[in-house]
């Protein structure tokens, strides 16, 4: 290897270790906004844990404002290669690129963060803000409490109602398109895991060449989120308001 390379490489994993540092810290603070204020800070650990594990790493990949151009027509691969690309992604802007163009990048990175904007608990926002204490030393993951995890599961299922018909739309979108050209949706069987003691559903949609990716505690919403995702990409979402007005 020529010293130009080991330089080139040398770069290259700088700039993925900073960007992951980055990333985490965007998305830390989005966490910290988002997070109900009864949740106690001896928690966050896990449930920070949880949006790392849940984030949309391939749908931020495959976002052409991001790094879209970087992958071909159908390209697959597994969440860590996503994970990497993002991540020296992130650290050659902050190595090459203006602030403003690297905070651009991360507000748009933060959508990809599975109902960010639905954490929200509009009472918490009421509340005068709790010191926030450090997490545990060598990020020990803190297990939930019976009645933090019992919580946690009605406030999931409340604001996931409460989305179901608003993200909807996107699937009846979808449909009409697809009707309009003769060439209709097909949705993947949802998959289930646990995340954070807690039921989660994955679930894909192609159409028209792009895959939406969605997830979610339930299998509907967790479809209906895919249907969004396929149509931002495809640039439709801006049909919902005219759809439905």
């Amino acid at each position: 290897m020529s010293p130009h390379s080991e330089n080139d490489s040398l770069v290259i994993e700088r700039d993925r270790w900073l960007g992951q540092e980055i990333f985490r810290l965007s998305l830390a603070e989005e966490f910290i906004k988002s997070v109900p204020g009864r949740i106690p800070p001896s928690e966050y650990d896990d449930l920070f844990a949880n949006v790392l594990d849940c984030y949309q790493y391939r749908s931020a990949c495959e976002d052409p404002y991001i790094c879209g151009e970087t992958f071909p027509s159908g390209y697959v691969a597994d969440k860590s290669k996503y994970q990497e690309v993002l991540f020296a992604y992130v650290g050659s802007l902050n190595r090459t690129e203006s602030e403003d163009k690297l905070k651009d990048v991360l507000a748009r990175l933060r959508k990809y963060i599975p109902f960010s904007h639905d954490w929200r608990d509009p009472q918490s926002h009421q509340d005068p803000v709790d010191e926030v204490s450090p997490g545990p030393a060598g990020g020990t993951l803190v297990r939930l409490s019976p009645p933090a995890l019992e919580q946690l599961e009605q406030d999931a299922m409340s604001f996931q109602d409460k989305q179901f018909d608003g993200l909807a739309r996107y699937t009846a979108l979808l449909h009409e398109h697809g009707q309009k050209i003769g060439e209709m949706p097909s949705y993947g069987e949802a998959k289930q895991s646990i995340r954070s003691g807690l039921p989660w559903f994955s679930t894909t949609v192609s159409y028209r060449g792009v895959e939406g990716h969605g997830s979610a505690s339930t299998k509907k919403v967790a479809k209906q989120a895919a249907s969004k995702d396929a149509c931002d990409k495809l640039g439709l979402s801006h049909r919902i308001s005219h759809l439905y007005s």
